[in-house]
């Protein structure tokens, strides 16, 4: 018997294992496996198959254990890996990597490492045992040289094999499963202690101890009968004792301490399904129902503030009582914050929440409800299309316009929102695309019948969409340069807002202080040692930063390229709005909320519920704070230099950037009063604009449209990038060209380049860009992809490039 295992390293297929007769019966496919891969590596594998075919080309290893009792992965999830393997141009296992939680990719330590991380008795240890453990518990991970230094011996395996059959440690070169599940202590009175008699015989021992019998009587006297188990943490505070006390009466006898597994992640709500539609969503929503019935994708196309989250709430509604599971994909984690508090107020704890803020351990929780059908909802950014679904009924894809849904690195490179039509079709389950300003693709489908469009062009209660007004920087009166950032119209706004007892968000699609640092004298600006990108002022940190590779440095004295001693620092990040603006709004509480501000796990949480409360007057923010964020008392927004929007060198600028200033003024205006949206920019004339004081998304599309067509981009055409990728400027050059002349004798569509993006240089590797445009037709894309793939494997056997890293980007955004 063989098996086929996927493993979870950047290869391009899978790797046939014998499988001992000892595994014959209890093998099934979706189960993890531990396998050695190369000279002494061990991984955590996936089978995909079993069979009886010996591969020709190698001796088969065998496979080493068997390490999930059922299978942790469903045979559907490996079709849709393999799917998306083969679209997406990837390897099997840059998906798997991409698919299963880090803590489930089990692979081989070459260190010691501690197993636990609950308390231990060191009372038990030796005295060699505990030199050990202590040292692990500050360093967490040492090899065989720390530990001999340490014990101060060469002969340390005694010691290792005690601590091994102990549990307390992992060997290298052996599986260790980092997925531990919580636990909390908890105490029980003795079942000798139950009756009352007993009870009184216990309080009356413990009489010459108070503080145990200040545990006895806490105890007794404020917890239910029902659940006797309770929180060992929460008994010593209501009790204000010590650990130590709890350990005493435990040795007693007179009570029982056991450490029980809990939820990483518990919500106890109460679902309240009280949401009521108003007229036009009741008929958005019946033509939704009418088009499910068809099995019929849906467009929701619903202006902002028209209360789309409501209809997704009916539809979910329907969903759960048919007895479905239900994924919602937003592209921000920022969104889920604010979504899932109303999505618990409706479902309460059956909703599950899944995005890369969360550690490990929560995230194989999460897998792990899903593979049991625990959950009925999954809240989620884009790697929730690879959780293990039992039934899948629904997916909502919020915001689908959003580029945030595509995985741009590392590979596989794919779109959440179109990985999920192909998700639902395994389930024939039904999807809801949603969005204010829809990409230009599913409107596109829509517009050809593919999908069921429904419109909702009216806001909730009836609400005007806020007007829209164009300041011109260039005209405007700038006194002593007081306003360089702030027009004086916008700066007024902000100050009777703040009378009014308003709230107002700024956006300015940058973050840092200044964008960079400029000599006075050559104009030579500082920047990055390992990309071609200037450095970006951080006044907070006080130095200089590269956004791609996170190289810093502090701003220099003298200009590197002429030695000149006078440096300015240029342009303007949400740091510097953030600082500046206080000057004219002393009394303000001014938040900010960018990449800088959100690294914590709840850092969008804490920026979000501030603003909510009312702690802030007014949030400075990138592109965060213009999705799908609702705030009833935002009735001002400002776009700081609207210019570096709009003008943009990408076919898809001026969709994008009607997206963004739409979205982001849809903020306003939200309860009641009529909103105003700023917008500072120094051309008016700019198309975008022009339909977007009008609102009016349609005409932007039809006006635009045709430049699409003539230029053969998307949605009339398909669109494949190819990146390669050298520490040297020549050789990647040289392996790019080849690469396209390849492409050029065997293909009839069209390709570009090789070119330069933009940024010709990230992390000391050039950049080479060759531009795919194929026709929407499944066999021409299909061949040009098995082309493309043969091509890139002969580049890299040519002499001279095997180094050159090369990879497609399908349908890059």
């Amino acid at each position: 018997m063989f098996a086929d295992i996927i493993l979870p390293v950047s290869v391009p297929n899978t790797y046939t294992y014998g499988v001992p007769i000892e595994f014959h019966d209890e093998l099934k496919i979706g189960q993890r496996v531990e396998v050695e891969f190369g000279k002494r590596k061990r991984y955590a594998g996936v089978v995909v198959k079993i069979h009886n075919q010996q591969p020709e080309h190698y001796q088969t290893k065998p496979i080493l254990s068997v390490i999930d009792h059922e299978p942790l992965i469903k045979i559907h999830q490996l079709k849709f890996w393999k799917w998306m393997s083969t679209y997406y141009m990837a390897n099997i296992g840059d998906v798997c990597n991409a698919a299963l939680p880090s803590a489930l990719r089990l692979s081989s330590e070459s260190s010691i490492q501690l197993l636990i991380e609950d308390e231990i008795d060191v009372n038990e240890l030796t005295d060699d045992e505990y030199l050990i453990f202590e040292a692990l518990s500050q360093k967490r991970e040492l090899s065989f040289n720390d530990a001999q230094i340490i014990l101060g011996k060469e002969t340390i395996y005694p010691v290792l094999s005690s601590l091994i059959e102990q549990r307390i440690i992992a060997l290298k070169e052996t599986l260790k499963h980092k997925y531990k599940p919580k636990t909390k202590a908890y105490i029980q009175l003795h079942k000798n202690y139950l009756t009352e008699s007993a009870k009184q015989t216990m309080l009356n021992d413990l009489d010459r101890a108070p503080k145990q019998l200040d545990i006895a009587l806490t105890y007794l006297s404020q917890f239910p009968k029902n659940n006797p188990w309770i929180d060992k943490k929460e008994l010593m505070k209501k009790a204000k004792v010590s650990s130590q006390i709890v350990k005493s009466i435990v040795e007693k006898g007179y009570f029982v301490e056991e450490h029980k597994e809990v939820e990483r992640l518990n919500d106890d709500k109460e679902g309240e399904l009280n949401a009521e539609l108003t007229p036009d969503q009741q008929q958005a929503k019946q033509q939704i129902d009418k088009a499910f019935a068809e099995q019929k994708t849906c467009l929701l196309h619903g202006i902002t503030g028209s209360g789309k989250t409501h209809i997704y709430i009916k539809c979910i509604e329907d969903a759960i009582e048919q007895g479905k599971q239900v994924l919602y994909l937003l592209p921000e984690i920022a969104l889920t914050s604010q979504i899932i508090r109303r999505l618990q107020d409706y479902f309460g704890g059956d909703v599950g929440i899944y995005h890369s803020k969360f550690n490990d351990a929560e995230r194989v929780e999460i897998w792990n409800k899903t593979l049991n059908g625990q959950y009925k909802v999954i809240l989620g950014a884009r790697s929730a299309v690879f959780l293990p679904f039992n039934n899948l009924g629904l997916i909502i894809v919020d915001e689908e316009h959003e580029s945030s849904f595509k995985q741009y690195d590392p590979s596989p490179r794919y779109n959440a929102r179109d990985a999920s039509l192909y998700l639902a079709n395994q389930f024939k389950a039904n999807v809801l695309l949603g969005s204010a300003t829809p990409s230009f693709e599913s409107y596109f489908n829509a517009q050809q019948n593919k999908y069921e469009l429904i419109e909702l062009t009216s806001r909730y209660g009836n609400n005007d969409l806020p007007t829209i007004e164009l300041v011109n920087m260039l005209r405007q009166n700038i006194p002593g340069k007081t306003y360089q950032l702030f027009s004086k119209r916008l700066i007024d706004e902000l100050k009777q807002s703040l009378e009014l007892n308003e709230q107002a968000i700024l956006l300015r699609n940058r973050r840092g202080y200044n964008s960079y640092v400029q000599c006075t004298k050559c104009a030579h600006s500082i920047k990055c040692e390992n990309c071609d990108v200037s450095l970006t002022y951080h006044k907070f940190r006080d130095q200089l930063e590269c956004h791609y590779c996170g190289f810093k440095q502090k701003v220099p004295y003298r200009c590197p390229a002429c030695g000149n001693n006078e440096l300015v620092k240029l342009g303007l990040g949400t740091e510097r709005i953030q600082d500046e603006l206080g000057v004219f709004l002393p009394k303000a509480k001014i938040g900010r909320m960018d990449l800088d501000t959100t690294r914590s796990k709840y850092g969008h949480e804490k920026i979000i519920e501030e603003f909510e409360q009312k702690k802030l007057d007014v949030l400075v923010g990138t592109q965060m704070v213009a999705k799908g964020l609702h705030f009833s008392d935002v009735n001002l927004v400002g776009v700081i230099s609207a210019d570096a929007i709009l003008k943009f060198p990408d076919f898809r600028a001026s969709e994008r950037a009607f997206q963004l200033l739409e979205q982001v003024s849809g903020r306003a205006g939200r309860h009641k009063k009529q909103g105003l949206v700023i917008i500072q920019v120094r051309d008016e004339q700019d198309v975008v604009l022009k339909y977007l004081k009008l609102h009016d998304y349609k005409a932007f599309y039809e006006a635009t449209i045709n430049e699409r067509w003539e230029w053969k981009y998307p949605p009339f055409y398909r669109l494949i990038t190819v990146t390669l990728k050298h520490k040297d400027w020549k050789t990647c050059y040289e392996a790019a060209l080849l690469l396209a002349n390849t492409l050029r004798k065997q293909s009839d569509q069209i390709i570009k380049g090789p070119s330069e993006p933009l940024v010709n240089k990230v992390r000391n590797q050039f950049i080479q860009e060759i531009h795919l445009t194929l026709e929407r037709k499944r066999d021409t894309i299909k061949s040009t992809k098995q082309l493309l793939a043969k091509s890139i494997d002969a580049v890299s056997q040519t002499k001279g490039f095997s180094q050159v890293r090369i990879f497609a980007d399908v349908d890059p955004m």
